[in-house]
Parts: structure tokens; sequence; C-alpha cells
């Protein structure tokens, strides 16, 4: 015959050839198994030719979680900027906080993560100029104070698990820390 005849290899239920002048490689409810390496082969009375290619089938994508974005709203998705937040799914942009506001860290979901941007740090939390964005006091350490700006270190006989606390767990009874300080763990109390 004259005209031409292209084939595909694969499930010819949801893959196969279409298109009147041409050939289109139609996959219906593609799935990730689809992946793979394609060869069409075309061929008329004259001669045949080849062709390949490879498809890569990806996971749906799905909406950027609430404190995330992206410029389609759909992964992959960053976090809120700091002094931004964002409680729905599925957006392009973050909303910025209250004039004067900010927030601790980046990905905040709510407004009520926006605080006065001159607020001190609270007790457990510190930062290099003692007003908030402020980072928690690491395991083995600890504020009681607000507005700090550095973490203390827990005391001998102590030992703090948690990061941002206010105070050191004294060793159970009878237990020292041998005059470790810094202890981040019951374990060291022998």
């Amino acid at each position: 015959s004259s005209g031409i005849n292209a084939e595909y290899g694969g499930d010819t239920g949801r893959i196969k050839q279409t298109g009147d002048h041409g050939s289109v490689l139609d996959i219906t409810e593609a799935r990730l198994t689809d992946s793979g390496l394609y060869t069409c082969t075309a061929t008329n009375s004259k001669s045949s030719d080849t062709a390949q290619a490879h498809i890569i089938v990806q996971d749906q994508p799905q909406k950027c979680p609430s404190g995330r974005k992206s410029d389609s709203g759909f992964t992959p998705c960053t976090n809120c900027e700091i002094g931004t937040y964002q409680p729905e799914t599925g957006q392009s942009s973050c909303i910025a906080c209250p004039t004067g506001q900010t927030t601790d860290t980046e990905g905040a979901t709510s407004q009520s993560q926006c605080h006065d941007e001159n607020t001190p740090c609270a007790a457990g939390t510190f930062s290099q100029s003692g007003l908030q964005p402020c980072e928690v006091c690491n395991t083995g350490t600890y504020q009681d104070g607000t507005g700090q700006k550095t973490c203390k270190q827990c005391k001998a006989n102590t030992y703090q698990d948690h990061t941002g606390s206010k105070d050191c767990t004294a060793c159970p009874q009878g237990q020292t820390t041998n005059g470790k300080t810094g202890s981040k763990s019951k374990n060291d109390c022998k």
C-alpha cells in the first residue's frame, strides 16, 4: 500500500496509535509502570523506519500544604518566607504579616504566628539581638529569662533532654553527672 503504517509496542488496550495525518502515541489512564522505552516502526511499500522515545510517567502533583507555596500551587513547594504565612493548601503565594510584625520561622500556617518585630525572646529561646525571631535552646541547655542572647548550660548533676527548655532536671537522688555540665540525657546521671 502507498500509506504509512505505524505501530507501537505495549498494552494495546490503553496504549495505541491515533491520528489521521501522522502518528500520535496515546496512553490513556497513564500508570507509573507505563514508563519505559517505546519504539515506533513506520513502514510503507518502499521501506521502514523506526524511532524511539523514552517516556517517563510521574506521580500526579500534590497540592502544596499550608505554610508552603509554588508557582502552580502543586509540588514541588517551598516554605513561606519569614514574615509571611499561608493557612490554605495549594497556594501560589503567601500572605504578609501585618505591618510591623514577623514570624519566628519559615513555613508559618496562621496569622496567629505573626508577632511584633521587637518582641523579646521568650524563656527557652534566644537570638543574637535577644528579640524575635528566636531559636530554641538545644538539649543540655536552658534559658529561664526573656530577651536573652544565649542559652545557659545545665549545671552539674542536672540534665535537659528537650529543646526550648526553661530549666534543667535534677539527677535522681543519689546520682551525679560526676561534675559534667551541659548533660543532655538522664543516662549522664550515674
